[in-house]
């Protein structure tokens, strides 16, 4: 019965987030359309970078965005990502997402801090992957698509329910 009550409750509160996001999520999605600006939130705009360098001017290790296919599956790939940009990078104090930019999802960040651009190269089977790399402070994010380290991955502070993330502020 105790169990049932914390999945009930867990229920309750993620499908309040899923709708609040949604709300924002059409609210922003307005906003862009009408400024032709992409808008984190309105008083902060997307610093989007495409490749390996962020907006202080430090690029990321050629050691950690090779593909490595021969050695390192796509999973791995996008988990060493997330781990050295999370643990390294900005040293746990943001939380960080490495997404598959072809996945359906809805992802509401506020205080981003950093978008990385990058791509996962199979020349076996003749594919590149588009990635993002967010750094940001807290967000919500509904993944509609397929799940796995293929696609997306993670760190910081958060709770989980299936496909769906409420990311808080960790300081």
């Amino acid at each position: 019965m105790l169990l049932f009550l914390i999945w009930s409750a867990s229920f309750v509160f993620f499908a309040g987030l899923i709708l609040l996001g949604r709300d924002i999520y059409f609210r922003r999605k307005v906003s862009v359309e009408k400024t032709n600006q992409t808008l984190l939130y309105p008083e902060e705009k997307e610093k989007t970078i495409s490749g390996p360098s962020s907006p202080t001017g430090h690029s990321l290790p050629q050691s950690i965005i090779n593909s490595d296919e021969d050695i390192l599956d796509r999973g791995d790939w996008v988990r060493r990502l997330t781990s050295h940009v999370y643990s390294d990078r900005h040293a746990g104090q943001f939380n960080v997402l490495t997404i598959n930019t072809k996945t359906d999802h809805h992802f509401m960040p506020q205080g981003v801090l950093e978008k990385l651009s990058l791509t996962y190269t199979n020349s076996e089977k003749l594919k590149i992957i588009p990635y993002d790399v967010f750094v940001f402070r807290k967000g919500y994010l509904i993944r509609l698509g397929d799940g796995g380290y293929l696609n997306w991955c993670f760190d910081g502070k958060f709770d989980r329910l299936d496909n769906q993330v409420a990311f808080h502020e960790i300081v």
